[in-house]
């Protein structure tokens, strides 16, 4: 595991954050990176919530500084309007192995996209 990782996570703990009811021209990944960022450090959106699949609700994993706690609601503006998304905190605990696991899936995951890609190319 990498080093900024680990300090990252001696600081801070790992939480799935839902975000119900996002109003559908903001269902998208920039936007879910700056509500994620809004709240902590932003690992990883829902694959689910990236493809569209689930409607009712936005999905993801956040790092959030150890004693800071997570916002119940977080202030949107979009330069027409102000409206405050919703923040559900899910209890289910997130291991430190389980997010290791999951980032060697996703450089696995990037290495085999990426050869698929050159061969494509050729």
């Amino acid at each position: 595991m990498d080093k900024w990782f680990s300090v990252a996570m001696a600081k801070a703990r790992p939480v799935w954050l839902n975000f119900p009811r996002v109003p559908l021209c903001f269902r998208n990944l920039e936007f879910f990176m700056k509500m994620g960022r809004s709240i902590g450090e932003p690992l990883i959106i829902d694959e689910e919530t990236i493809l569209r699949h689930r409607l009712d609700m936005g999905r993801m994993l956040v790092l959030i500084q150890h004693g800071k706690p997570c916002p119940k609601r977080v202030k949107v503006y979009d330069g027409r309007r102000n409206f405050e998304i919703t923040v559900e905190e899910e209890r289910s605990p997130v291991t430190l192995g389980w997010i290791e696991d999951l980032l060697d899936l996703t450089k696995v995951t990037k290495k085999v996209f990426d050869g698929s890609e050159a061969r494509r190319g050729s």
